[in-house]
């Protein structure tokens, strides 16, 4: 067997291992590089003799098949990825928390309840007591801890129901 022989049965060795492993890590990527391989196999078995035209020819088929045929396929071939909002701060933005230590306005730390957990907490500059609803604005400097508002409608809201916020935890 001589070398140009070898050289294509590593090509044709090439294109399949990448078509293959597109059964275990999914992409499309390494299929369509594995077709270009293929495709320069074809070429070498036909009279390409040129190792260096054998590249050209794999990254310019890779290139174009990927360029055409990725956006078409992933429609054919859906996925069940799914993207979620990964910033946490900005998700969090207006929630509503219970506030369970006072928060004054000379920054004095106050703590919430958020996320089944609690956070140490500032307020924007009204005093927050206890046991009130607050909004949550932002993370703090640090990241630390959270800056809370004072929610008025919902203490009001709750005041004419004839409750207060401590009462209705109870």
């Amino acid at each position: 067997m001589d070398v140009s022989t070898i050289i294509t049965l590593v090509w044709l060795g090439v294109g399949a291992v990448l078509i293959g492993s597109e059964f275990i890590a999914p992409s499309l990527v390494a299929g369509f590089l594995g077709a270009a391989a293929l495709v320069v196999a074809g070429a070498r078995f036909i009279g390409l003799e040129s190792l260096p035209l054998s590249f050209v020819i794999w990254i310019a088929t890779s290139a174009a098949l990927t360029a055409a045929l990725r956006g078409v396929m992933k429609r054919m071939l859906p996925s069940e990825a799914s993207r979620d909002n990964t910033d946490e701060a900005l998700a969090a933005f207006g929630a509503v928390v219970d506030v369970l230590e006072a928060c004054d306005d000379d920054h004095q730390n106050g703590r919430i309840r958020f996320q089944g957990t609690t956070w140490p907490a500032l307020t924007t500059g009204e005093r927050i007591p206890a046991g009130a609803k607050a909004r949550l604005v932002c993370r703090d400097k640090e990241g630390l801890g959270w800056i809370i508002e004072p929610i008025a409608e919902i203490e009001a809201g709750s005041a004419a129901a004839g409750g207060s916020p401590t009462e209705e935890k109870k």
